[in-house]
């Protein structure tokens, strides 16, 4: 009898993986923090900032395909660090993209960056349970923007639709044990909305399932749409390769069910194959038993949640496949979703998460905002840090305390001091205000994570604003 774990039969998921869409730019891109609280160290050492500033990545003619930031581009592709996208980094990247085998375009493509850039995939650790269910991640005006903004190239074929230019009437759900907010159904509602009103009633993050939506039916970035049949699979939830069963056939449903079925996982523990705190041996490829397993370690019940919807870990060389590239034993469903995640939103399991519109000032409630755009090892004992920290509200000369662990150990305390006109312009700040950093940050020889904390008070809440792995 065939296996049902996320709802698809599962002796079907080993079919020869599909193209992963190339992302589009749609603009710059800010970091809303989740407040995730860290002990406020004291004592630190101070730190003063150097004069490096890294600059969110400005898509410049289409060439900036991923939202990388620039200055990371350049330091990879050899070329002047200076945050501004010109005929010279694009020259340079001409210059590395034929140097290892690529196409030389000179756009950073997700195939370049992910040459570039090798995948921190953690096979036991995807998504932490803070980012997965988080229903307030992204309003629905947010989700709503989001998918226009990807969409915004879209041209529908023959018998298409853009996700952007979906609707369709919903009905009313009532509260159930595994979605405890009532679904109130309307006339004519755009996907955006459909997605954001399951999230909040199901209490999952929407980006969960904007980003399984992209993975399993590339529907957030087709450039010509994509048919009705794909909408009414539009998460593949039941949906082996015969067709949808009828109760979950059709877009609606499939956002809904797909939702509920992620919190069923989570309190139905003892039902589904996996669970946070077990180790597993995990499948390569389920059409070819001669590929083998992976032991892998669940760190956390959403994670687990992932290998429920679809029970393959990716292998060395889906982890570093080109677009398009067919790899034997090769399975991209969950490596799919922790690029797509990363790409759009940041890091999954940081809890930081990214909004294509910043909310305004008085709706962030005075919680600091920031990102680590870079850690730089520049010595044996020495990383350089880079990124941006605020609190809305304040004085825009006033500087944000930021603590700097490394291995879970604080060892530095530093203050913001640099203008990032980037992060101004996003959030509507004054020109001039204080936000960027380059700090050094001592560290032994060998590999180590640095993890980064904007301060707000000793009591908190202080947001995590991203860990970075850096090798020795």
């Amino acid at each position: 009898m065939a296996a049902f774990w996320n709802g698809r039969n599962t002796s079907h998921l080993g079919k020869t993986p599909s193209r992963l869409a190339l992302a589009i730019a749609f603009g710059l891109g800010a970091v809303i923090v989740v407040p995730t609280a860290a002990t406020a160290a004291t004592a630190l050492p101070k730190a003063s900032a150097t004069a490096v500033v890294p600059q969110l990545a400005l898509p410049a003619s289409g060439e900036n395909l991923v939202g990388r930031t620039v200055t990371s581009i350049q330091n990879l592709v050899g070329t002047t660090p200076d945050g501004v996208w010109g005929p010279a980094t694009t020259a340079a990247i001409v210059a590395w993209q034929t140097a290892n085998g690529l196409h030389a375009t000179g756009n950073w493509d997700q195939a370049s960056d992910a040459r570039g850039f090798p995948t921190d995939f953690e096979p036991g650790n995807i998504i932490s349970d803070a980012v997965m269910f988080n229903p307030n991640a992204m309003s629905e005006a947010q989700v709503n923007e989001f998918i226009a903004a990807q969409g915004v190239g879209c041209h529908a074929g023959p018998g298409n639709i853009c996700l952007k230019d979906f609707r369709m009437d919903t009905w009313d759900r009532p509260p159930t044990a595994y979605c405890p907010g009532a679904y109130v159904g309307a006339a004519n509602e755009s996907a955006g909305t459909i997605i954001s009103k399951a999230a909040t009633a199901c209490g999952i993050n929407p980006q969960v399932l904007l980003v399984t939506m992209q993975k399993e039916q590339s529907l957030v970035l087709a450039p010509s749409g994509r048919p009705p049949v794909t909408y009414d699979r539009a998460l593949g939830f039941r949906c082996p390769e015969t067709g949808c069963e009828a109760q979950y056939a059709g877009f609606f449903n499939q956002v809904y069910h797909a939702a509920s079925r992620l919190q069923e996982y989570r309190i139905h523990t003892d039902v589904f194959p996996y669970h946070a705190g077990a180790t597993y041996n995990i499948m390569y490829n389920s059409q070819q038993p001669r590929c083998g397993t992976q032991r892998i370690y669940m760190a956390n019940q959403a994670t687990a949640n992932l290998y429920n919807y679809t029970p393959y870990v990716p292998n060395r060389e889906s982890l570093t496949a080109e677009a398009g590239v067919v790899v034997d034993c090769g399975a991209f469903g969950n490596r799919n979703f922790h690029r797509y995640f990363n790409l759009w939103f940041g890091n999954p399991r940081h809890g930081t998460t990214m909004a294509p519109t910043p909310p305004a000032g008085p709706d962030l409630g005075g919680l600091p905002l920031g990102a680590f755009d870079i850690a730089e090892r520049t010595s044996a004992d020495s990383v350089t840090v880079m990124g941006w920290a605020f609190i809305p509200g304040a004085p825009g000369a006033a500087p944000t305390e930021v603590h700097a662990y490394v291995d879970g150990q604080a060892v530095l305390s530093f203050s913001t001091s640099l203008v990032r006109a980037d992060v101004n312009q996003v959030y509507g700040r004054a020109a001039d205000a204080i936000a960027g950093f380059s700090v050094p940050v001592s560290v032994t020889p060998g590999s180590h994570q640095i993890c980064l904390y904007a301060i707000q008070s000793l009591v908190g809440p202080n947001p995590q604003i991203g860990c970075k792995e850096v090798g020795g």
